[in-house]
This record gives structure tokens, C-alpha cells and sequence, in this order.
């Protein structure tokens, strides 16, 4: 058990496990499950579907932080971070729209 832990945690270190790639995981979860709620659609959100938004985030995600000078991709990714804190998890919807509003604002 500790061997396969402790290769999880080298493979995850390896590949560079980018939190803001890992943001548009939970935020396309998050958003399938709280649209309704929210009164909002995928087309809203510019995709098809939860793969199509999830799709399209990863690879704007890349773009957007291959863009900033190092100092703030660094900044970005702590933020992304917070931001998968509070919505891995989340049930209540209402919540999970405060956490996407206030993401990425300085306290």
C-alpha cells in the first residue's frame, strides 16, 4: 500500500499535475450538477456537454498560462487550487456559485 502511494505521489510530481487543468475537472462536475439549478444551460457556458466544456477549458487553461510571465502562472495555479478546495465535494449549489464568483479574487 505504501509503495503504490508513494508512486501515485511520483507519477502526480512527474507529470507536472497542473491544479488549474485539474479546476476544469471539478468546475465541469460542479456545473452538471447545479445548471438546472442555476437556471443555465451548457450552451451558456460555450460547450455541448460536460466532456465538450471540460475539453475546451483544458486547452484554454494551457494557452492563458503558457501567456503570463512565470511569477504569475504560479499565482494562477495557487488560485486554481483554492478554487478546487472549494468545489471538490461541493453539494450545495448556492456555494459552489460563490466559490466561482469570488475565484481567483485576493482577500
Amino acid at each position: 500500500m505504501r509503495t503504490t502511494l508513494f508512486l501515485l505521489a511520483i507519477a502526480m510530481l512527474a507529470t507536472g499535475c497542473n491544479p488549474c487543468k485539474e479546476a476544469c475537472r471539478v468546475e465541469s462536475r460542479q456545473f452538471e450538477t447545479c445548471l438546472g439549478d442555476w437556471g443555465l444551460e451548457w450552451i451558456d457556458l460555450g460547450a455541448t456537454d460536460r466532456p465538450d466544456y471540460r475539453r475546451s477549458c483544458v486547452a484554454d487553461v494551457d494557452v492563458w498560462l503558457d501567456g503570463l510571465p512565470i511569477e504569475e502562472q504560479a499565482t494562477e495555479r495557487r488560485s486554481c487550487q483554492a478554487l478546487v478546495t472549494d468545489l471538490r465535494g461541493e453539494t450545495d449549489c448556492d456555494a459552489a456559485w460563490e466559490a466561482l464568483r469570488d475565484y481567483g479574487t485576493v482577500e
